[in-house]
């Protein structure tokens, strides 16, 4: 019947690996960007904010001007799929840097290949400029799954091409395990704060 929508059975074949995640992403800022005023959106003010590998999604989208091939990038290709800036709770900043030797399991299962080319071209420090948008990061200093030298490399890759961004340290792990749900607040408060001053 016309104006039904055909269902499609999963094909358990299919993977969703890099580059699909931020292909996607980008079109969600592209469609939201072009349906702002529908919406009520501020075109100018779309800031992404995300967790663990939602945190490397939203700091590729606050990178990346323009679309990152891939089968959906041609939708609404004249759109900007820039966020204006990003929150980063968590997320990994460069997946060529190992822990003990080992790439995790989580970091692994994003990539086709575990091969040096692929780890770049997932690891947001490698997109850093300087129209770049402003960037809050929360960390944990505790986090088992953040290997050594993040976020700090991002952080020193961002005031070295003079990108706005403040960094928020707290006594916990990963995406804020171990603190109260007031301690959370205030921590995503402060990063909200300085995204707010800055756009």
């Amino acid at each position: 019947m016309q104006g039904e929508i055909e269902e499609v059975p999963p094909n358990p074949e299919e993977t969703n690996i890099w580059p699909d995640q931020i292909v996607d992403a980008q079109l969600a800022v592209r469609w939201l960007r072009s349906n702002a005023t529908t919406y009520h959106v501020n075109k100018n003010r779309i800031c992404a904010m995300g967790q663990s590998a939602g945190g490397q999604l939203a700091l590729m989208l606050g990178m990346l001007d323009t679309n990152y091939p891939g089968d959906e990038s041609g939708v609404l290709g004249s759109v900007s799929p820039l966020a204006n800036c990003v929150v980063d709770n968590s997320g990994p900043t460069d997946l060529d840097i190992m822990i003990d030797g080992q790439i995790p399991y989580e970091i692994a299962g994003l990539l086709d290949s575990t091969a040096s080319s692929s780890l770049d071209s997932a690891s947001p420090i490698r997109y850093v400029t300087a129209t770049t948008s402003p960037i809050a990061i929360t960390q944990g200093t505790s986090d088992p799954l953040a290997p050594p030298g993040q976020p700090q490399n991002l952080i020193d890759a961002l005031n070295t091409t003079g990108v706005p961004n403040t960094a928020i340290f707290y006594n916990g792990r990963h995406v804020f395990n171990g603190l109260t749900w007031k301690q959370t607040t205030g921590v995503l408060l402060k990063a909200l704060q300085f995204i707010h001053a800055e756009i």
